[in-house]
């Protein structure tokens, strides 16, 4: 583990950062929930992040005051990576090795990917050209998932 830092504040955030300079520019803390899924959704101009603690896909307005815009209930858990595809969002559920596709309007499932036995953990999550990528740090944790040995990355068949 890395040690303490000045900076740390141990409250879940996303930092708002001045791209020119790398500067902080506003720290916005998001309550009692990790994240570790973040997605810019161009379409809307808005930030999606994943919350693990209710387990929702929650969409604010980062350019207004980070005001939330609605929250995607998930029943799986361990929410990770996050992939904006047509109407609605990718999301990999680590510990079920899943990775589901909601409806960003309504959350219904749309489409559900079950990983293999064999296959990586799927943490981080994006998209282009209609292609999922993956990424898998092979940090098991608690969890137990980390089965392969090494880090993974690749691309997932649908």
């Amino acid at each position: 583990m890395r040690p303490y830092r000045d900076s740390d504040t141990h409250v879940s955030g996303v930092l708002q950062l001045d791209l020119e300079s790398g500067e902080l520019v506003a720290r916005h803390p998001i309550g009692d929930t990790g994240i570790h899924g973040i997605e810019w959704d161009h379409e809307r101009n808005m930030l999606w992040y994943t919350a693990t603690g209710p387990k929702e896909i929650v969409l604010v307005d980062a350019l207004n005051g980070f005001k939330e815009q609605s929250r995607i209930q998930c029943e799986t858990v361990r929410l990770h990576g996050l992939a904006i595809e047509g109407d609605g969002i990718w999301c990999a559920h680590t510990t079920d090795n899943v990775i589901i596709h909601y409806h960003m309007e309504t959350g219904a499932e749309l489409d559900r990917i079950a990983m293999g036995p064999e296959d990586p953990f799927v943490h981080g999550l994006s998209i282009r050209d209609g292609v999922l990528w993956f990424a898998d740090a092979n940090f098991a944790g608690k969890h137990s998932t980390g089965v392969r040995g090494r880090p993974a990355i690749g691309t997932v068949s649908r």
